[in-house]
This record gives C-alpha cells, structure tokens and sequence, in this order.
C-alpha cells in the first residue's frame, strides 16, 4: 500500500467539501481513485442512511407529541 489512511481521509475530506473534485484530490494526496471513489460511496451511503433514521426518529417524535 503506497498510500496513508490519513492521506485517504484528507482527501475525503476535500471532496466532501468540494474543494478538490476526485482527480485533483487523487493527485494531492497520492491515493488511488478507485479507493477513493468506493470509500466516498460508502460515505455517501452512510450519511444518507443516518438522515432515514433522523427523519424517522424525528416523525415518531412528532406524532408523539401529537398524541399527548
């Protein structure tokens, strides 16, 4: 492995806010795209999955009160 978790994590980082696209990110911080690419889909995944459950949690909270 010729890159850091570190390095991954900045670049995610980077993306995540839109400051670098993933080429440019690729370059800086020396991590592979492909890796890059799958470890933001996972993180995309896991952001949109703890929205669900917010959004869930929140309705509950709002019929709750509702009912009381």
């Amino acid at each position: 492995m010729g890159w850091s978790e570190e390095s991954m994590r900045k670049a995610i980082e980077e993306v995540v806010q839109k400051t670098m696209g993933y080429r440019k990110a690729v370059a800086a911080f020396n991590v592979p795209q492909t890796t890059l690419e799958r470890k933001m889909a996972l993180f995309r995944h896991l952001i949109s999955s703890s929205r669900q459950v917010w959004d869930r949690f929140s309705l509950c909270l709002h019929l709750e009160r509702k009912r009381s």
